[in-house]
This record gives structure tokens, sequence and C-alpha cells, in this order.
């Protein structure tokens, strides 16, 4: 008989290295985010608005995330398990605040586009505060709607039985078993909303837009005759496909690898699986591309911002860089 797949040691050294390095470079790079975003020549600008609050949003995901897989990698019982509002709000708010960031980023690469199309007639000083704050407001009475199947988790505790069949004689050691868990209809609907709402939807408007925003670039290129300019705009060209496409790869492996274990397995948020190769295999690809999933679209953020000529001269005189690096 074929022993089952068992990734315990591989899940349990993704999880701790993970949390250790993915989520303290996220607080650090979101953390200068919001520090050059505030700098009065960035936050008078459409782009310091969106970039201080998806710093925001990305700093609760990463504590949300390193939550749900640090305690686990070093042996303690799982904080979902804790209690019923610590399952409820992991789950709740962990997703809520990864959706909120690849929504606000959508709405960045919508503003790359208008700012190169209507270049010329747009004003990056005037700021209408009010309107902006009211878009993301509504967003996020949106998201946090959209999820409100999450609310329904709840820990429950089953009888474990470990049988130990020696000869005639049986070994039986029974245990409670916590388990933060709905129904198969709430997992369901939760892990759905989940996958249009971080990877299908806001994937699709990404690429589209950016894809818009790279073709546009070239063809400026092509217009332009100073050389600097155009290796800039080739640059920020290059830097905006391999950041699409790693977006959307990791993507690719997430939404197969959710609904694997809701076909295969208890889709609890235990990413150590073993009832069947194929759940296994799913756990860890969820696992593999969640935390991928945050390095990209959370710890990658103040890179992509560089991009930005006014973001990159602010950054530089945050750190004391010497004028001619400008």
């Amino acid at each position: 008989m074929t022993s089952n797949y068992n990734f315990t040691n591989e899940t349990l050294s993704i999880e701790f290295y993970g949390s250790i390095c993915i989520g303290s470079l996220g607080l650090l790079t979101n953390a200068l985010n919001l520090i050059v975003s505030l700098r009065k020549t960035v936050r008078t600008t459409r782009m310091g608005f969106y970039v201080l609050f998806v710093s925001i949003f990305n700093i609760l995901a990463i504590a949300a995330a390193i939550l749900d897989f640090f305690p686990q990698s070093i042996g303690q019982k799982e904080f979902v398990l804790t209690s019923t509002y610590a399952c409820v709000c992991i789950q709740y708010f962990s997703r809520v605040f990864i959706q909120l960031s690849q929504w606000l980023n959508v709405m960045i690469s919508f503003d790359r586009l208008s700012l190169l199309k209507y270049r010329a007639r747009q004003d990056q000083r005037s700021l209408n505060t009010k309107r902006l704050l009211l878009i993301v407001l509504t967003l996020v009475a949106v998201i946090c709607g959209v999820n409100s199947a999450n609310l329904f988790y709840q820990v429950e505790y089953t009888m474990d039985n470990d049988d130990d069949n020696n000869n005639a004689t049986t070994n039986s050691t029974t245990s409670l078993e916590a388990q933060c868990i709905a129904s198969d209809a709430f997992d369901w609907t939760r892990d759905i909303v989940h996958i249009l709402s971080r990877s299908v939807l806001p994937i699709i408007f990404q690429t589209v837009l950016n894809g818009k925003v790279i073709y546009t670039l070239l063809e400026t290129r092509n217009l332009i005759t100073n050389e600097i300019s155009t290796n800039r705009e080739k640059r920020y060209a290059t830097v905006l496909a391999f950041y699409t496409l790693f977006i959307i790869l990791t993507e690719v492996i997430y939404a197969p690898s959710t609904i694997f274990l809701n076909l295969y397995g208890n889709n609890n948020d235990n990413y150590i699986q073993t009832p069947s190769n194929q759940t296994a295999i799913a756990a860890l690809a969820y696992l593999c591309s969640s935390i991928f999933g945050v390095f990209i679209i959370c710890d990658l953020s103040f890179f992509l911002n560089l991009t930005n000529k006014k973001f990159r001269d602010e950054t530089k005189k945050f750190f004391f860089l010497p004028k001619i690096l400008y």
C-alpha cells in the first residue's frame, strides 16, 4: 500500500522562514512607504494618497499572516484555534486586507494609465482628498460585506482517536482536536468570494491596465529623442511587466490549490494535511502561493513605487543620498 505524502517538515520550515523573512521585509518596506508617502511632495499627489492606504492595508495583512503562520511553525497552538474570536478575526481580516491591497493596486494602475494618456491636462498638485477618501471607504465597505461568510466560523472540538493495533492488543488514545470550521457551504462561499476578489477580478484589471501602460510607454519611447528618458521609460515598462507576470503566476497556483483543498481535504486553515496525496499537495501549494502572494503584493510595493520619480526623489532625500544620485 502506497503511503500518503507528508510535508509536515517542509510546511513548518516554509511557515517559519516565510514569517520571519517575508514578514520582516514587508513591515520594513511598507513602513518606508508610509514615511515617504507622508512627505509633502508625495502626499499632495493621488499616488501618495493611494500608497498611504495600500501600505496600511499591507501592514495589517502581513500582521494577520504572521499570526496565522508563525505559531504552528514553532510548535505552538495555532492562534486561530485559541478562541472563536481569533478564529473569526484572523480568517476574516487576513482576506479583507489582502483584497483591499489588490483593489487599491488596481486603482494605482488606473492612475498610472490616466497620467500617461492625459499627462498634458493633468495637474498632480490638485488632489480631491474627500472624493478619493470616499472611494476608499466605499471599497472597504464592499470588501467587508462580500467576505461576511468568514463571520460564521467558530472553534469546535472533536474526538480524535489514534489506534495502534499490535496482534490481538489494541491501544487507543483519545484526544480533543480543535478546528476553526463552518459548514461546507460557508467553506465554498468564503473561498470562491476570496478567489474572485483577490485573484481573478483584480488580476484581470491589473493585467489589462498594466498592459496598456506598457504599450503606452513603448509608444512614447518611440517619440522621445532624449536617451535618458527613453531608458527610464524602458526600465519602468520592464519592471511593470515582470511584476504583472509574477503576480499572475502566484494567483494561478493559489486559486486551484484553494479549490482542491475544498474538494479533497478539510479546509480549516491547517496547512499540514495528510488524508490523501491530493490534499497534501494542495495544502503545500496553497501555503507556498499564500506566502509568496504576500511577498509579491505587500513586500514589493515599495520597489515598484520607486519607479515614480517623485517617490524616488523623496526616498533619496529621506536616506540623505548625495544629490548626484537623483
